[in-house]
């Protein structure tokens, strides 16, 4: 399910929140009159997770009209999905600016569970505010190893909030490759 979708033109950033099976293989597909982007949402959603999206440049005006739809279909044990390894997140935090950073940042620490070690992760931050709109969707790209058993401390700052808003959600993803590669999630298509 789609949820949440907000321009900041020349941006667009949401959340697909999933249903009742664990899905794999969603793209969020953005058409306008300026053409037709998508966005892959790494690894498998379970049941209730949400994963922010976000086009950086759209090219729209204001008040373009565009539409945005999300795909996926139901990951199984023989059709696990697309590979990311979601880590478990065991810590989350937000904070207000502060001497060292001028813009509320979010403390995010992780487990990496699995058997592999993981070469690459990606943080996956939104904010919704107390009607649920999104008002910022962030990726944060860290390279470095997080060995089996292994837990990370991360700070990712918010960068286009200057506060943090009144009776706000969070929604902290982590995705780890073991190849080290970290995909870019948004692609041109022809």
């Amino acid at each position: 399910m789609l949820r949440r979708v907000r321009s900041a033109s020349p941006a667009l950033m949401g959340e697909v929140v999933n249903g009742d099976s664990p899905a794999t293989g969603i793209t969020v597909t953005f058409c306008s009159a300026e053409g037709i982007r998508r966005f892959v949402v790494p690894g498998v959603l379970e049941p209730g997770q949400r994963a922010p999206f976000f086009f950086a440049d759209t090219g729209l005006e204001p008040d373009a009209p565009y539409q945005v739809v999300a795909a996926g279909r139901v990951a199984t044990e023989d059709d696990p999905g697309n590979q990311p390894t979601d880590l478990e997140v065991t810590f989350s935090q937000v904070l207000p600016p502060d001497d060292e950073s001028p813009v509320p940042y979010v403390e995010v620490e992780f487990r990496n569970n699995g058997e592999d070690p993981v070469l690459a992760v990606e943080i996956w931050i939104t904010v919704t505010d107390a009607d649920g709109r999104v008002v910022l969707s962030t990726r944060a790209p860290i390279e470095g190893e997080v060995l089996p058993g292994e837990s990370a401390l991360y700070v990712v700052e918010l960068i286009g909030l200057s506060e943090i808003p009144d009776d706000y959600d969070v929604t902290v993803r982590v995705v780890g490759y073991a190849d080290g590669e970290l995909p870019d999630p948004e692609a041109q298509l022809p």
